[in-house]
C-alpha cells in the first residue's frame, strides 16, 4: 500500500467552544439561521402570555391630582414656613404624608379596603385567626393598591387607585383627596389656635416688660438732669479738652517763672536782670555806671578831698542803693509772679481732674442708659411684630384652602389599566424573543459538538475537505449525473441537491489531486458514530467517481447494519461476506449499477459469524485484487469506536475520510476517533462535515440563481 499520504499530526488539543471569542457576524449568522424558530416560538408564547391575560379580570386606576400653590401665603407663621423651604424637600414631605395613617385609615374603613385587597387571607380557603386580624386592623393602614405620585418639575401629586371596580378605584382616589386636605386644614386652624395663645401670653409679658424698661429710662433722665446724656457727655469732653490746653499752657508758665525764681533768689544782679521785671533795673544800673564814669573822671582831675570829687562819689554811693533797692523790688515781684503762676496751675489740674472724673461717671451712666434705651426700643419692636402676626395668623387661618387643593378630582376611567393588549403583545414578543436570541446563542456558544471548519481544524489538525448541505430526500443525494433527479421537486429543493453535487464532486477532486503525489486507488469513508451519513456519502461519491467515466467498485464493508445494498436497490445476494471466505470468487459477488456506467457495488452478502474475523487477514488481499481491475475503490466501514473492524479496514486502504454530521458529533468523540486511526498509523485524507448548515449561508445562496438557470437549461 502506498504510504505517501500527506496528513499534519500534531498533538490533539480540544478546547471549549465558549473560550473563543467571536464576531459580531458569528451571532447574526446563529440568529439568521434560527430567526424563524425564535419568531414561531415568541409567537407562541406571546398567545400563551395574550390568552392568559384575557382570563385575568381587569384592572382599572382612577387617579386625582393635587395642587399646593406655594405662592398663595407666602407670609404665614408658625410651623407653616416650611414652604420657604427647597421645593423637593416640601414635595417630598407632602408625599410622604399623602401614606400616612391618620389619612388613610377613615378612607380604608369607608370602602371595606383591607377585606377587598385581602389583607386578612393568605389563601382563598385558609384566613387570618382574630388575634392576627385585629393586629393587622390596629397597625398603621397600608393600602398595597394606592401609588402617590409627583409629576416632575411640578406642584402636582398625583393619587392612583388600582381596583376591578372603575367607580371604587375614582371614589378611593377622591377620599384620599379629601382626607388630606381636610387633615391638612384641622392641622393648620389648630396651629393657628395655639399660635395664637401662646404669642397673646407673650403679648402681655412683653407689654410689662416694656413698661418697666420705660419707667426706669425715665428715672435715668431725671438723675442725669437731661433728656439726651449723649449731647452733656459731648459738652463735657469738649470742656476737658480745653481745660487741657489751659493746665498745659498753665504748667509751662509756671516752669519758666520758676526757674528765673530760682535764679532771682540766688541773690545775684544777673539772676535778677533775666527776669521780665527788670526794667528799673536796667536803669538804676546805667545809672550806677554813669556816676562811677563820672566819679573816676572828677578823680583823675581833684582829690579826694576835693568837694567835687566828694560829691562824685555820694552821686556813686547813691546809685548804688537805687539799685540794690532796685534789685530787691525786682525779686520780691518775681517771688509773687512765680506763686500767682503756681496757683493757677494747681487750681487748672484740680479743674482737669474734677471735669475728668464727671466725665467718666456721665459716660458709666450713659452705657447703662443706652443699654436700657436698647432694650426699651428690642421690647417695643417685639411687642409691635408680635401683634402684626397675631394679625396674620388670623389672616392665614383663614387663607389655608388656597395653599392645597384638590385641582383634578379622579373619574371612573373608560378603559382599563390591565389589560393593555398593544403593549402586553409588544413586550411579551420582545421579551420571548430576546430570551430567546440569549438561549439560542448560548446554546451555539457552549455546543461541543464539531460545527465549524475552522475549529475542526485547529483542534485536531485534521483538513476539513468540504461541506455537504442537508438535503431531506434520499434521492436527491443520490441523483448525480446530468440525467438525474435532483431537478425534481421545488426549486429550493433542487438547489440543494445541486448544492450536494458540488460538494461531493469537490471531494473527488480532492482526492485525486491534492492528496498525494499518486493518485488513490482504494478509500475508507468512516465515521466515529453511527448515524454521520457515511454510506450515503460513500455511495455519492462513487456515483461521482463514474461520472469521469472512471471504473469506481463501491464495497459495503459494514457487515453488522449494511446500507449501501438498500442505497443501490439491489437484492440480498452472494457479497463481501462471501468474497472473505473465497476471495476468488470476487468477480461473481459484484453488481453493475443500472443507468449508472462504470459505477459497480460489492454488497455485504449474507453476514456469518466467521466473516467478521475474515476482514482482517483478507481484505488486503482482497483490495489487491479489485484494485488491478478497477480505477477507484470507495470503502464502507462500521463506526470507528464501536467496532474492531474498522481498524482493519482502515489498515488496508490507503488513505481514509471521516464522515462527520455536522452540530451532532461531539468534539471528544471525533477527536478520539483521530487520535485512534493516528496511533495505527492510518494516513487520514481529511474530514467530510455532512448537513452543514453552511450549506445554507449567503455564499451558497449567492449561487442559488446560478443553479436554478443551470438546471432550467
Amino acid at each position: 500500500m502506498p504510504n505517501s499520504v500527506v496528513t499534519r499530526k500534531p498533538q490533539l488539543t480540544l478546547s471549549d467552544p465558549a473560550e473563543f471569542q467571536h464576531p459580531l457576524t458569528f451571532y447574526t449568522h446563529i440568529l439568521a439561521q434560527r430567526w424563524g424558530w425564535i419568531l414561531l416560538l415568541s409567537l407562541t408564547f406571546t398567545a400563551v402570555v395574550v390568552l392568559g391575560c384575557a382570563f385575568a379580570p381587569p384592572i382599572y386606576v382612577g387617579s386625582a391630582v393635587i395642587s399646593i400653590d406655594r405662592q398663595s401665603a407666602p407670609a404665614t407663621v408658625g410651623d407653616d414656613r416650611v414652604l420657604n423651604t427647597g421645593d423637593d424637600q416640601y414635595m417630598a414631605t407632602q408625599q410622604r404624608l399623602l401614606l400616612a395613617d391618620n389619612i388613610l385609615r377613615p378612607v380604608a374603613e369607608r370602602y371595606n379596603l383591607l377585606e377587598r385587597e385581602h389583607q386578612f387571607r393568605r389563601y382563598f380557603f385558609w384566613r387570618y385567626s382574630p388575634q392576627v386580624e385585629s393586629a393587622v386592623r390596629n397597625a398603621p393602614t397600608v393600602l398595597k393598591y394606592l401609588k402617590i405620585e409627583r409629576n416632575p418639575n411640578t406642584y402636582l401629586l398625583t393619587i392612583s387607585y388600582r381596583n376591578r371596580d372603575p367607580q371604587l378605584a375614582a371614589d378611593v382616589a377622591n377620599a384620599i383627596g379629601d382626607s388630606y386636605l381636610r387633615e391638612i386644614f384641622e392641622t393648620r386652624i389648630k396651629e393657628a389656635g395655639r399660635l395664637t395663645s401662646s404669642m397673646e401670653s407673650q403679648l402681655i409679658d412683653l407689654k410689662q416688660k416694656m413698661e418697666s424698661t420705660h419707667t426706669a429710662l425715665m428715672t435715668y433722665q431725671r438723675n442725669l438732669g437731661t433728656a439726651d446724656p449723649e449731647q452733656k457727655t459731648s459738652v463735657l469732653v469738649a470742656r476737658l479738652q480745653a481745660l487741657n490746653t489751659e493746665n498745659t499752657l498753665a504748667e509751662a508758665d509756671r516752669i519758666a517763672k520758676e526757674s528765673v525764681y530760682r535764679e532771682a533768689k540766688d541773690g545775684s544782679l544777673s539772676g535778677v536782670q533775666v527776669s521780665a521785671q527788670s526794667t528799673d533795673l536796667a536803669r538804676d544800673v546805667q545809672s550806677l555806671k554813669d556816676a562811677k564814669a563820672n566819679l573816676a573822671l572828677v578823680a583823675s582831675t581833684y582829690g579826694d578831698q576835693y568837694p567835687e570829687y566828694r560829691k562824685a562819689a555820694a552821686q556813686v554811693e547813691q546809685a548804688r542803693a537805687a539799685l540794690e533797692e532796685s534789685r530787691l523790688n525786682v525779686a520780691a515781684r518775681i517771688g509773687v509772679d512765680y506763686r500767682q503762676s503756681l496757683v493757677r496751675q494747681r487750681m487748672l489740674s484740680a479743674a482737669v481732674a474734677e471735669t475728668k472724673q464727671e466725665v467718666d461717671d456721665l459716660t458709666s451712666q450713659s452705657f447703662d442708659y443706652l443699654q436700657l434705651k436698647h432694650e426699651a426700643e428690642a421690647a417695643e419692636h417685639v411687642y409691635d411684630d408680635l401683634f402684626a402676626k397675631i394679625k396674620q395668623s388670623g389672616i392665614n387661618s383663614e387663607l389655608q384652602n388656597n395653599v392645597i387643593r384638590l385641582a383634578d378630582s379622579a373619574r371612573p376611567p373608560a378603559k382599563p389599566l390591565f389589560p393593555n393588549w398593544s403593549l402586553i403583545v409588544l413586550l411579551s414578543m420582545g421579551f420571548f424573543a430576546l430570551s430567546l436570541a440569549a438561549y439560542v446563542i448560548s446554546a451555539e456558544l457552549t455546543d461541543a459538538t464539531a460545527k465549524e471548519a475552522e475549529a475542526i481544524e485547529k483542534a485536531l489538525g485534521v483538513p476539513v475537505i468540504c461541506s455537504l448541505p442537508a438535503v431531506a430526500n434520499m434521492q436527491l443525494r443520490l441523483a448525480l449525473g446530468a440525467e438525474g433527479a435532483r431537478m425534481e421537486g421545488n426549486r429550493w429543493m433542487a438547489v440543494q441537491g445541486g448544492f450536494f453535487d458540488e460538494g461531493v464532486r469537490h471531494l473527488r477532486s480532492y482526492l485525486m489531486l491534492s492528496v498525494q503525489a499518486s493518485v488513490p486507488r482504494s478509500v475508507l469513508i468512516t465515521s466515529a458514530a453511527p448515524g454521520e451519513g457515511k454510506s450515503t456519502l460513500v455511495f455519492s461519491l462513487g456515483a461521482a467517481s463514474a461520472e469521469q467515466g472512471k471504473r469506481t467498485l463501491v464495497i459495503d464493508g459494514d457487515l453488522r447494519q449494511p446500507a449501501i445494498g438498500k442505497l443501490a436497490k439491489l437484492d440480498p445476494a452472494m457479497g463481501l461476506a462471501e468474497v472473505l471466505a473465497q476471495p476468488s470468487q470476487w468477480r461473481r459477488a459484484i453488481r453493475e449499477i443500472p443507468g449508472r456506467p462504470d459505477l459497480f457495488v460489492l454488497g455485504s452478502g449474507l453476514s456469518t459469524p466467521v466473516a467478521l474475523p475474515l476482514i482482517g487477514p483478507q481484505m488486503r488481499e482482497i483490495l489487491a485484487l479489485v484494485t488491478k481491475e478497477f480505477d477507484l475503490v470507495i470503502l464502507d466501514s462500521p463506526p470507528l469506536l464501536g467496532c474492531a473492524e474498522t481498524l482493519e479496514l482502515a489498515a488496508a486502504a490507503e488513505i481514509t475520510v471521516l464522515a462527520v454530521r455536522s452540530g451532532q458529533t461531539q468534539m471528544k468523540t471525533l477527536g478520539t476517533a483521530v487520535d485512534t486511526l493516528r496511533r495505527v498509523n492510518v494516513p487520514i485524507a481529511g474530514i467530510v462535515l455532512n448537513e452543514s448548515a453552511i450549506a445554507t449561508d449567503a455564499t451558497y445562496k449567492a449561487y442559488a440563481r446560478y443553479y436554478m438557470i443551470q438546471g432550467a437549461t
